[in-house]
């Protein structure tokens, strides 16, 4: 990934931009703006991370599957993270729970900016997600428990694979929602709403 791009991405901040209005394109049916709040005391605090990789001109990221037997999302593509334990900021906790459920050392992730969080609250989650680089390629084994599969997809690709996609489990029947359709599944929900806040950023560079 190119030091332009960093730069500019290190001084974004999402207050300057609409992300209710691109959070709202990606929000689940019968969502009615819940996810902008307000979140409850008992609210669970979340990081993840949105890990990119440059492969010369194209940006990737590094997304998951989640284990078919969890209690929430079940089977969803997501980004790596979850909760924050006490003593700790979200920000590492996004990075601590990377390394356990995809083995990515802690000390070659470096993050460069904090996207705007989303309250989940189906799951009753506060998801804060951080832009991150990585300065090696190391993987190390994925925890079975939670992580089905690990990719790595391109965000052109994401990019076309936006659309309005049927039958998706979702509360109590299967229905309509919107999101990214990726070789590995069909990414939407909290995960959908991140991933087009980012795709509106990069659109935005110039360099």
């Amino acid at each position: 990934m190119n030091d332009a791009l960093i730069e500019y991405l290190e001084s974004v901040s999402w207050s300057d931009k609409d992300v209710a209005q691109f959070h709202a394109t990606m929000q689940p049916p019968f969502c009615y703006g819940r996810h902008r709040g307000p979140c409850h005391s008992t609210t669970r605090q979340a990081g993840v991370l949105i890990l990119l990789r440059g492969e010369g001109e194209e940006l990737s990221v590094t997304l998951t599957k989640r284990a078919a037997n969890l209690q929430h999302h079940a089977s969803q593509i997501s980004f790596p993270g979850g909760g924050v334990d006490p003593g700790e900021s979200w920000q590492m906790a996004a990075v601590r729970e990377t390394h356990e459920e995809i083995g990515i050392a802690s000390d070659s992730i470096s993050v460069i900016a904090a996207l705007e969080p989303v309250f989940v609250y189906r799951s009753n989650n506060l998801m804060f997600p951080f832009v991150a680089t990585l300065t090696d390629d190391s993987y190390g084994i994925t925890n079975e428990v939670e992580v089905d599969s690990t990719f790595v997809v391109k965000l052109s690709e994401v990019k076309r694979g936006q659309g309005t996609y049927s039958n998706i489990a979702y509360t109590w029947k299967p229905v309509d929602v919107p999101g990214f359709r990726v070789p590995e599944g069909v990414i939407w929900g909290a995960t959908a709403m991140v991933l087009s806040q980012l795709l509106s950023l990069l659109d935005d560079f110039t360099g």
